[in-house]
């Protein structure tokens, strides 16, 4: 009855994830904007965290991957946003272009 009760968090997280995964796949005709994809990415951490395994057990290592790898998906979109941001910070403090000169032949003779 121990492992039966060890075992219900990771089946109830792969349940989540593969419920997550399959709803993405239905609406991956539709972008999600960056907020949204946030807001899941730091939900699906929260719920890995919510229920961690006790240290020292079997499925504590496939934990930490999954732990990680949340991590580094959060972190990816935290850092692509930064990124589009500060690239529609520069579009708008470039300075225009001034015009070109163009310089016309002198008719000397």
């Amino acid at each position: 009855m121990k492992t039966y009760s060890l075992r219900q968090p990771f089946v109830l997280l792969l349940a989540f994830s593969l419920m997550v995964s399959v709803s993405s796949g239905r609406t991956g005709y539709a972008q999600k904007d960056d907020e949204t994809l946030i807001k899941e990415a730091r939900a699906e951490l929260q719920t890995l965290l919510s229920a961690p395994p006790p240290s020292g057990s079997t499925p504590e290592a496939s934990f930490k991957i999954s732990l990680v790898s949340a991590r580094q998906k959060l972190r990816d979109l935290l850092l692509q946003k930064k990124g589009l941001l500060r690239g529609s910070i520069r579009t708008y403090k470039t300075p225009p272009v001034p015009p070109r000169l163009t310089l016309r032949p002198s008719s000397r003779n």
